[in-house]
C-alpha cells in the first residue's frame, strides 16, 4: 500500500473526531461529512464552532481561520454561509445571550423573587462568568463595528424585556410593590448593573462582589419597596 497516497475516509464518522484509520485526518473527515448535511446543519457546525470559541477566548479571537478550525472545516464553507467574520460574531453573540437568558425565565423554586432579580440583573455571576466577559467584549467592539452594535442592542433589549417580566412577575406574586413604571424601573436598574461593572474592572478598592451586590440591593429597595424580602 502507498502511504503517500492516503485515501479520503468517507465513513460518517462525527464532526469533532476521526477514527486512527481514517488517514486523511479530522478535517477530511468532517468535510466529507458535512457533505451530507444541508444549509440549516452546515451553519448549525459553524455557530456551535463559533460559540465554544466565543466563550473560551472572546469575540477578538473569532476570525475565520479560528473557527474553522474549531470547527475542522475549511475556511471557504464559513466564507460560503456568512458575509463576513462581523456577521458571524454578530449571530453568535445573540445567539448566545440568549442562552443565557433562557437560564433566567424560570424562578428557582429555592429563591426568592429579589433573589431571581438579583441574578438577572448580574450581580451573581456564577455559572456565566464566561458570559459576562463575552458582553464586555461585545460591548467594546460596538464601539467600531456596526454589526456588533446592531447585535449589542438587541441583546440588550432583550435583557430589559427579562428584568421587565421578572419585576411584573414579583409584583404579581406579591414579592414586590411599586407605583412606578416596570419598563423604566427595569432600565434605571440594568443602568446601575452596568455602571457597577465597569467600576467593579477598574479595581477600585472596596467595589467587590459583595459592593456590587449591596449597591444593587439598595437600589431594589427604592425601586420595588418588596413586600417580603
Amino acid at each position: 500500500m502507498n502511504l503517500n497516497k492516503r485515501p479520503v475516509c468517507y465513513s460518517d464518522h462525527q464532526l469533532n473526531a476521526c477514527p486512527t484509520f481514517c488517514y486523511a485526518g479530522p478535517q477530511a473527515a468532517t468535510e466529507v461529512s458535512m457533505s451530507y448535511l444541508n444549509k440549516t446543519q452546515r451553519r448549525e457546525i459553524i455557530l456551535e464552532a463559533a460559540g465554544r470559541v466565543a466563550l473560551s477566548e472572546g469575540l477578538q479571537a473569532m476570525t475565520v481561520r479560528r473557527i474553522a478550525s474549531e470547527a475542522q472545516i475549511a475556511t471557504g464553507q464559513v466564507h460560503h454561509h456568512f458575509a463576513s467574520a462581523s456577521a458571524l460574531k454578530a449571530e453568535t453573540f445573540v445567539r448566545l445571550s440568549e442562552q443565557l437568558l433562557d437560564t433566567y425565565r424560570q424562578k428557582p423554586a429555592t429563591s426568592s423573587w429579589r433573589e431571581w432579580l438579583h441574578q438577572v440583573l448580574g450581580s451573581d455571576t456564577s455559572g456565566s462568568s464566561e458570559y459576562l466577559a463575552l458582553w464586555r467584549d461585545a460591548q467594546q467592539e460596538a464601539g467600531h463595528d456596526p454589526l456588533i452594535r446592531e447585535a449589542y442592542i438587541q441583546s440588550m433589549l432583550a435583557w430589559h424585556q427579562e428584568v421587565v417580566a421578572v419585576i411584573r412577575a414579583g409584583m404579581a406574586g406579591g414579592g414586590f410593590s411599586t407605583s412606578g413604571e416596570p419598563d423604566s424601573i427595569a432600565w434605571r436598574l440594568i443602568a446601575l448593573s452596568c455602571g457597577m461593572d465597569g467600576i467593579y474592572l477598574l479595581g477600585i478598592a472596596g467595589i467587590d462582589d459583595r459592593a456590587f451586590y449591596q449597591h444593587l440591593d439598595a437600589a431594589i429597595t427604592r425601586e420595588l419597596a418588596p413586600a417580603a424580602l
